[in-house]
């Protein structure tokens, strides 16, 4: 008898019932009940995991489809050895707007995952990627991407050709370094201006460039460290071009894809050494992440903008910035050391401005160690930053911009004290005479932020007035008025924002004694409107074009007092103050509807599409 269902019991899936006892024919139970006749035809299937042809036979069909792709790597011999693979040329138009790995870094994962220390040193090599798809670079070693950021520069190349193609990639970099120097450096003195020159006549010299696939600027790397300063000083010049060309002011001269094609690059750059660079981060490390956060602010992408902040922050702290003796290690480099510095008072100013527009978490304190640090942000001894052979910025200049600087980073340091005084004062649980002490002390930082603005020197008050000082030179005069005008609108708005921000969160707690006001809700609504006044008026006086100069920012911060109006005009009983509210708000709205937003923007797309 067959150890096995008849065909009838297995296509209606009936297990086989013993025989009858009576030495009658072997035959199933259900087969002589349905009168049937028992037969085994089928053939049965053997269970278990397929034979190793099939999978063989599979795997190779993965690897011919593979193969029929544009998109291969070259594999160095000692990486892969006893395989040939023919290298494919992606073509420049074929890297997708929305992928920020460069084309040699899209192939399929490599099979050794862990390299010996030839291969590592092998140029061409890329490194394989684990199961979390984390690139597994020996911890000792500088990874070397020669080809890969070769295929980046490539790319890029001929993405600004063929955006711009009335002028070379070397015009357009110096155009967004000049750019970048006149209205960024005012408020944000974080580089070194003939560094930052030198690295683009060497990535992008020559006044055109004719065949970017012939070329590699990262070839001539010698040693290791060579070649990692090189990957650097691309991320971060490609970053600065990116961050300047999204800026409002640029959108008419500069086409949008320029601005998303130098992100792309510097992004995908930065992922070729990204997991070195965590373990040995230096001042390029904070500044590329604080570029590309600025460069996705100015496109509306907010979310990703703090996450790149928050990246730097992180990094910033990791060395200690808050520290001002951690910069002793670098007294064999104190320009290093100043412009450290000034990037950790520039991180504190964009961490407030983000916890107070836009609600995120506050990362990066005054107390953050045992001991109060002391970071001054002038120092005597100071290197000079800018270009000393340029006649835009000869002296006085820089000090003077310095002295903006200072300004506005006083403006935040004095608020955000006022700020953390006014929730620890709403604590209910705190000793009366000890809460007594601490509103006195609350109403002598109000009083010292409301007179930060009282003495402001002549070239700050009136920027025009620098046309009329004596200089020699028409075009230099404009250049640098275009920069105090900057730092003017920077300083005078985030005053009067911050202004209504401390109203309402004195009016929400109840300490409003601590401006100077009473409880009456008449009290804080006539202040309300004040404060929206001084602001518009304010507003009114500057030039649209330097309005436009500070991008998203600024319209964050009228925003602010946007819906301190909104909320004003539909919360109070008073109708004098309602139709004040509303006059302002129309004011208001005009000019956000004149200056535009991307943020507002990215909101209006339809993810469907």
């Amino acid at each position: 008898m067959a150890n096995r269902a008849c065909d009838s019991c297995k296509r209606r899936k009936i297990k086989r019932l013993p025989p009858q006892c009576d030495g009658s024919p072997t035959e199933c139970s259900n087969c002589r009940i349905s009168n049937l006749t028992c037969s085994y035809s089928i053939l049965p299937k053997k269970r278990g995991p397929k034979p190793n042809s099939v999978r063989r036979r599979r795997a190779k069909d993965v690897v011919d489809s593979s193969s029929s792709s544009p998109r291969t790597i070259q594999t160095s011999p000692a990486h892969n050895p006893g395989v040939s693979v023919e290298e494919t040329k992606l073509p420049v138009g074929e890297w997708s707007s929305f992928d920020i790995h460069p084309p040699s870094l899209r192939s399929p994962c490599f099979s050794n995952p862990t390299p010996s220390s030839d291969s590592v040193n092998t140029p061409g090599y890329l490194p394989s990627t684990n199961v979390l798809g984390i690139a597994t670079w020996p911890n000792s070693h500088i990874p070397d991407a020669r080809d890969a950021a070769g295929d980046i520069y490539s790319s890029l190349v001929a993405a600004i050709c063929a955006a711009v193609p009335n002028k070379s990639p070397r015009q357009l970099v110096d155009d967004c370094i000049s750019r970048h120097l006149q209205f960024t450096f005012p408020v944000a003195p974080i580089y070194h201006e003939p560094t930052v020159r030198r690295n683009a006549a060497r990535f992008f010299s020559g006044s055109a460039f004719a065949a970017p696939n012939s070329m590699n600027p990262f070839a001539a790397d010698i040693t290791p460290k060579e070649h990692l300063a090189s990957l650097r000083a691309f991320t971060h010049i490609t970053g600065l071009c990116a961050s300047t060309a999204n800026s409002p002011e640029n959108l008419a001269a500069i086409p949008a894809s320029v601005a998303t094609s130098f992100l792309r690059a510097s992004r995908a750059c930065l992922k070729l050494y990204e997991d070195y660079d965590i373990e040995h981060p230096n001042y390029y490390s904070i500044i590329i992440h604080i570029y590309h956060s600025a460069a996705l602010h100015g496109s509306g992408r907010t979310m990703h903008s703090w996450h790149e902040l928050g990246q730097a922050i992180i990094i910033a702290q990791s060395m200690r910035l808050h520290d001002e003796r951690s910069r002793a290690r670098y007294a064999a480099n104190p320009l290093e050391a100043q412009l450290l510095r000034f990037i950790y008072w520039s991180l504190y100013m964009i961490n407030r401005s983000a916890a107070v527009l836009n609600n995120r978490p506050i990362l990066l304190r005054h107390s953050i160690s045992d001991l109060p640090p002391e970071i001054p942000f002038l120092v005597p001894d100071r290197i000079p930053l800018l270009d000393p052979t340029s006649v835009y910025s000869a002296p006085p200049f820089e000090e003077r911009v310095l002295h903006g600087a200072d300004l506005c980073r006083r403006i935040w340091t004095t608020a955000a004290d006022l700020i953390e005084g006014i929730q620890a004062c709403a604590v209910q649980n705190r000793d009366e005479r000890a809460r007594a002490v601490a509103l006195t002390d609350l109403m002598c930082t109000y009083v010292a932020f409301t007179s930060i603005l009282d003495d402001l020197p002549t070239w700050l008050q009136s920027p025009d007035s620098i046309l009329t000082d004596g200089a020699t030179d028409t075009a230099i005069a404009l250049y640098q008025r275009g920069s105090f005008w900057r730092l003017r609108v920077d300083a005078v708005v985030t005053f009067h924002c911050l202004r209504m921000v401390l109203l309402k969160r004195c009016a929400e707690n109840g300490l409003v004694t601590i401006l100077g006001l009473s409880d009456e809700p008449l009290m804080i609504a006539m202040r309300t409107a004040e404060i929206a006044r001084d602001c518009l008026d304010v507003v009114d006086s500057i030039p649209f074009e330097y309005l436009q100069t500070n991008g998203e920012p600024l319209m964050e911060k009228l925003r602010q007092i946007g819906s301190a109006l909104l909320e004003l005009s539909q919360k109070t009983e008073f109708e004098m103050i309602k139709t004040r509210a509303k006059a302002y708000l129309v004011r208001l709205l005009n000019i956000l509807a004149r200056l535009g937003s991307r943020a507002v923007d990215e909101l209006n797309i339809d993810p469907t599409e």
